[in-house]
């Protein structure tokens, strides 16, 4: 092959290799130009999103309720009482969507209140307001189950605001003036005055907020006296209705529930309940106490002491009024207060109605329970006391029971208009239970 021919075949191999790089370069500068668009485009749909997202949660914002931390419990309801004149309770008003007792933190136990941080918000002491760790950790899980409200991240500030400032609703924008609303009252509010308005607030089932309420309504006791079991299946109570520490059941449905079950009775107004074990709220209570442990809050030795107690013993359903006096004498000191409240206070019924049940009054009467139970216990012993004979089988004492009149100078019947008792004179000897406190 001749020296000119090589040549020309080197310069044509170099003339499309040069060619080949040309394209190449072009097309690697057209992806960077591609590339480059595209970043762009993103940094753009990202800082109108963004900005989007901003103004949105900026409106949220500036709609959010006006609030004063400093006085965080100053509107909460509170529940009256009746006493005797020696101090003694005869019966706790209760309103019946929400029965309150304010307590101190000091006044708490400390078991009582660590139960709570364990279980609700472990990192309550370091955290602002919100646990961004806890945030991230629950968005993980729920993404992972497929369910966006499979845990939440809610600290105890947020659900103090919650339950103070907002509603139950399940929305971004709850959460979002939540969120808000919880960094304000960090920056004026210490961690034990959050921690004892929480406690106050907390509604912890059966129409119990609060825990010196919660006590009395299952354990009968004042919440200074909780042991760290108790606690513990009180604090699991947070988690919602369903984890009350018993369930309330009409009389009608209990045939089929165990006796050891039944945990004792209560009256709500006129009407009495049973009181009925929940499996469901003992299960919390071990998750309470593994968690005390594992913060080290608790010792191993209190841990196994408190998982031996057996909580059918512990639980005892406190009474909201004495037994064995019936509702009428009480019906009627609370309408005496109601018209009081708005003879004095220039306020109207439904005013002066909402202060009794929600106003945390004490309301000393003058009855004395033990002769009201003498007067009551003489109607349920009406027929030998007044006939001297009980009534036999099917058939009553035959009585003259007919309105009274004269007739030839002689009465005949024995009831008044007012189905009062009445002698063959006409003089009222037995009032109708019904009268007692209406009587003149």
């Amino acid at each position: 092959m001749s020296k000119e021919k090589k040549n020309t075949e080197i310069n044509e191999n170099v003339d499309s290799k040069n060619k080949t790089d040309k394209k190449k370069s072009r097309a690697k500068k057209k992806r960077k130009v591609v590339f480059r668009v595209s970043l762009l485009l993103i940094l753009v749909a990202i800082i109108i999103v963004g900005g989007a997202v901003f103004g949105m949660v900026m409106g949220i914002i500036k709609n959010a309720p006006e609030i004063d931390p400093t006085n965080a419990t100053g509107n909460l309801s509170e529940s009256s009482v009746i006493v005797d004149e020696s101090g003694n309770i005869i019966e706790q008003i209760l309103d019946p969507n929400e029965n309150r007792e304010l307590v101190k933190l000091n006044d708490i136990p400390k078991n009582l209140q660590n139960a709570f941080i364990a279980i609700e918000d472990q990192r309550f002491e370091d955290h602002f307001g919100i646990d961004i760790r806890r945030i991230g950790g629950a968005l993980l899980h729920n993404f992972k189950v497929g369910d966006s409200t499979a845990q939440g991240a809610s600290t105890i500030t947020q659900q103090l605001v919650k339950n103070l400032y907002l509603t139950d609703e399940r929305s971004w924008e709850r959460k979002i003036k939540e969120a808000y609303l919880s960094i304000q009252v960090e920056r004026v509010l210490s961690k034990n005055q959050i921690l004892e308005n929480y406690l106050n607030t907390i509604p912890l089932g059966q129409s119990a907020y609060g825990v010196q309420t919660a006590a009395y309504t299952y354990f009968s006791k004042d919440v200074s006296q909780l042991t760290l079991a108790e606690s513990a299946l009180l604090a699991g109570a947070a988690k919602g209705p369903s984890y009350a520490l018993y369930n309330r059941y009409n009389l009608e449905d209990i045939n089929d529930i165990p006796q050891e079950d039944i945990l004792g009775y209560v009256y709500i107004g006129s009407v009495q309940y049973a009181c009925v074990y929940n499996e469901t709220a003992i299960n919390r209570q071990q998750a309470v106490l593994n968690k005390m442990l594992e913060l080290e809050f608790i010792t191993q030795e209190e841990y196994d002491s408190a998982k031996a107690v057996d909580m059918h013993i512990s639980l005892n359903p406190g009474q909201t009024k004495i037994e064995g006096i019936s509702s009428t004498p009480m019906d009627y000191v609370k309408e005496k207060v109601v018209e009081d409240l708005m003879e004095t206070q220039g306020i109207s019924y439904d005013e002066a109605e909402a202060r009794l049940y929600r106003g945390g009054l004490t309301i000393t009467s003058t009855i004395d329970v033990n002769i009201q139970k003498s007067l009551e216990q003489s109607y349920d012993d009406f027929s030998l006391l007044y006939l001297g004979a009980e009534p036999t089988g099917d058939k009553p004492i035959a009585q003259d029971w007919r309105y009274f009149k004269w007739s030839g100078g002689q009465g005949t019947g024995m009831l008044d208009s007012g189905l009062n008792i009445l002698n063959e004179s006409g003089h009222l000897i037995f009032f109708a239970k019904d009268n007692i406190m209406d009587a003149e």
